[in-house]
């Protein structure tokens, strides 16, 4: 019954919940007959079949995610400095324009436009927020929030932006009318222009896109394109697919994550026919100097088979800021991080490795274990199963790129037992 659920969401909203984000799914369901007074799920099932406004509260409930503001701080501070100074170049005459698309309660679209303030770009910006759920807009435009959605900002940061009242952090009207909300579905036929979301400098659309299909997700990606003006700059988060094959985005990878930028003169995105049919995978950037990367690939091994993992990480280190964009030399340099018990960096230095190649198995089996380790079993277990999967489409006798001569198959069965500790951990 819970399937036939989330079937009903995937074609409200066009979410698909994974079976690794199984938990998450029974939650939000639980929620929302909580939330309807349905206490048996055959009822609940017949309720949201015949009723449009509880299957939207299901949506709602499903839809809303965890967010703060000024949550991701680099990301921030990337849009403060590579973003923003561009805008303030070309003057007052073309005000600011821009957008959080899955804005859930708001606190992104509002932290863009303190931002916008601080900067000296908010006299006649225009900031936009967007997000299916209902619920989750009604308190972005309260703009009342308690104090969790506060943690990790300044003291400053509260006194300039909020007053206290009755235990909630109230935004002052200054930000909070500068920020216009608007329901958009999307994944809906609906324009996003009519929303609003057109000639936009910056987009950020962060965890949004990872509750989509490969289709889907492309789709998205092409009208984001469209949305964007000249010079504009569509940023994304690691757990979110890779875009650049959706539409002809300008790619940066930078220490943040990856930068999509549209290109002075682009056309509009056109879906590609592939959308159509069964989706492609995603395509890794391409390496920079493939053959000079390969060499330093082996001379860090080398080093970490000669002189221990502390100088190997220091020559990988050096080998990147050569080939910043070859994948397997930053998966090698997250293996020598994880030996030297820096957790923290492997895992970024594993994601950066993912951003540039998603094929690339060995980095999904390392990033698998990283989180395993420090007991983040759901996104180990994602991370296992692309492995899995990846290997069963390859020989089992094919050596694994970056695998130091292992073959598919065994780790197509190491990633499965993995897959099987988890599993049991989980459910």
């Amino acid at each position: 019954m819970r399937a036939e659920l989330l079937a009903l969401v995937a074609e409200r909203s066009g979410m698909v919940f994974a079976p690794n984000r199984r938990v998450e799914a029974e939650a939000g369901i639980a929620r929302a007959m909580k939330h309807a007074g349905v206490d048996d799920l055959a009822d609940y099932l017949i309720l949201v079949r015949g009723d449009g406004i509880a299957l939207d509260g299901l949506v709602d409930e499903l839809t809303v995610g965890e967010t703060h503001f000024m949550r991701d701080p680099d990301q921030m501070e990337r849009v403060r400095r590579a973003v923003f100074p561009a805008l303030k170049r070309r003057g007052a005459g073309a005000p600011a324009r821009v957008w959080s698309a899955g804005c859930s309660t708001g606190e992104e679209a509002y932290s863009l436009a303190i931002l916008l303030e601080e900067e000296g770009l908010d006299q006649g910006a225009v900031v936009l927020g967007t997000d299916l759920s209902s619920a989750a807009l009604e308190k972005a435009r309260a703009g009342c929030y308690s104090d969790w959605s506060m943690r990790g900002v300044s003291g400053p940061f509260l006194r300039d932006y909020f007053r206290h009242s009755r235990g909630c952090r109230i935004l002052v009207d200054r930000i909070r009318n500068k920020v216009r909300f608007e329901r958009l579905n999307l994944v809906g036929r609906e324009d996003y222009a009519a929303a609003g979301a057109f000639g936009m400098d910056l987009i950020l659309c962060r965890n949004v896109l990872m509750y989509f299909d490969h289709e889907t997700a492309g789709r998205i990606a092409a009208r984001l394109f469209d949305c964007l003006a000249e010079d504009g700059v569509l940023l994304t988060a690691g757990a979110d697919l890779l875009l650049g094959e959706y539409a002809p985005f300008e790619v940066e990878v930078t220490r943040v994550g990856l930068v999509y930028r549209r290109p002075r003169g682009a056309p509009a995105a056109a879906v590609p026919r592939s959308l159509a049919q069964a989706p492609p995978p995603p395509k890794a950037l391409p390496p920079a100097e493939p053959d000079l990367g390969r060499e330093a690939f082996e001379r860090v091994m080398r080093h970490a088979n000669a002189k221990g993992a502390e100088k190997a990480e220091r020559i990988a280190q050096a080998a990147l800021r050569r080939h910043p964009l070859d994948a397997q030399l930053h998966y090698l340099r997250a293996t020598l991080l994880l030996a030297l018990d820096r957790g923290e960096e492997a895992e970024h230095q594993a994601r950066r490795a993912l951003y540039l190649d998603p094929s690339l198995a060995v980095a999904h089996f390392l990033l698998g274990t990283i989180l395993r380790k420090r007991g983040a079993r759901p996104g180990a277990l994602r991370a296992f199963r692309n492995v899995r999967d990846l290997c069963a489409a390859r020989p089992a006798d094919e050596a694994i790129p970056a695998g130091a001569g292992e073959r598919t198959g065994a780790l197509h069965s190491a990633a499965s037992a993995e897959m099987e500790r988890l599993e049991v951990t989980v459910g």
